[in-house]
């Protein structure tokens, strides 16, 4: 009783100090994304149990350049779609997508892009 009792309080514990899914959840997630044709690849995956079978998801994903507002809207719609239907356990699902622009080489001090002179 005892052992088990602990084992229950460590599950629980994890569960309310927020575990992340496992590696393998997260790496299939990422793999399902970036099968998608119009993503170039995931920047960025967080994920937070709230309890066994709820999770959220938060994905920053680099889309193609040359995609339009409405393209990417459609992407994201497409991919939220496909993690729900292959893991219904994400209940939540967050995508934004993520520049292409890295702030870290710009000389100038500012999150601004390159002046161009």
């Amino acid at each position: 009783l005892v052992c088990v009792s602990y084992l229950l309080a460590k599950e629980t514990h994890s569960l309310l100090l927020g575990e992340s899914a496992s590696l393998e959840v997260r790496q299939r997630i990422v793999d399902m994304v970036e099968a998608d044709a119009d993503v170039e690849d995931v920047s960025q995956l967080i994920s937070m149990h709230r309890g066994p079978e709820d999770v959220i998801l938060a994905l920053k994903v680099h889309f193609l350049r040359t995609l339009e507002v409405n393209a990417v809207e459609e992407s994201i719609d497409r991919i939220e779609a496909t993690l729900r239907e292959e893991m219904p356990e994400l209940k939540r699902i967050f995508i934004e997508p993520d520049s292409h622009y890295d702030a870290s080489k710009d000389d100038s001090g500012l999150d601004a892009p390159p002046r161009t002179t």
